[in-house]
């Protein structure tokens, strides 16, 4: 994957980290944190690009995942990663840090003093452009790069199949790669001055019934975008084979 060979390319170069310099380490240890889990779809072209960038590198790579999917990431559930961390910190000396997704990011700028000030940090997979760029112009030892998703051209593309659309609709949560993913989407959409009205449909504020019923109701003249429902308003969590079956 080459997202993950190019994240692992900037762990190796001083020029872009400058805290520590991994070149010169024979046999780096690197703690990669995950903002998902093992089985989550995406994940495992994520674990083949580290292997296939490590290959033939004495680099040894510990996973850890926040499972951010299947648990509410709000202040208490922090603390209690913060707890897991420590204790991971005491036991391991990592040279580096790649994180993914917006939660894993969010979780080292919330520790940062904690955990990651000393050694460098390269993120991928972000959607909230502004936080990847606030840590990037915050912290001298945090680079990388956000996923790009060419909104623009997928709204057009819609409007082309649907030109007798008179609502936009997308759905959404709140969670952080959710709040990141409806910007860049919602700053697409406003470039191109469509004259639709606009239809959020928050999971994060529904109930599973809820959520049917504003689905079945939409009309299939008009455009929808899925960008991401990972829970609903009871606080049920959803797999992303079940969200599928919607």
């Amino acid at each position: 994957m080459k997202i993950l060979t190019a994240a692992l390319a900037l762990i190796g170069s001083f020029s872009i980290v400058q805290t520590r310099e991994l070149g010169s380490i024979e046999s780096p240890d690197i703690l990669f944190i995950g903002s998902y889990t093992y089985n989550y779809p995406e994940v495992d072209y994520q674990l083949k690009g580290i292997d296939k960038a490590c290959k033939g590198e004495s680099v040894s790579v510990l996973y850890k995942f926040l499972n951010t999917k299947n648990i509410d990431y709000n202040d208490e559930y922090k603390l209690k990663l913060k707890d897991r961390f420590s204790l991971l910190f005491e036991q391991n000396d990592f040279d580096g840090v790649i994180v993914s997704d917006d939660d894993g990011l969010d979780f080292v700028l919330t520790y940062y003093d904690d955990f990651f000030s000393k050694m460098p940090v390269i993120f991928q997979k972000i959607n909230d452009k502004e936080k990847a760029i606030y840590a990037e112009q915050t912290y001298a030892n945090i680079c990388g790069i956000t996923e790009a998703i060419d909104y623009e051209t997928n709204i057009k593309f819609a409007q082309s199949l649907m030109p007798n659309a008179k609502k936009f609709n997308y759905i959404a949560d709140d969670t952080k790669t959710g709040i990141g993913v409806e910007k860049s989407l919602l700053e697409a959409y406003n470039d191109l001055n469509l004259n639709l009205v606009i239809n959020k449909i928050d999971t994060s504020k529904l109930t599973y019934d809820e959520i049917c019923e504003r689905l079945s109701a939409i009309d299939e003249n008009d455009i929808t975008f899925y960008t991401i429902f990972t829970n609903d308003g009871a606080g049920r969590f959803y797999p992303l084979n079940e969200i599928l079956q919607f």
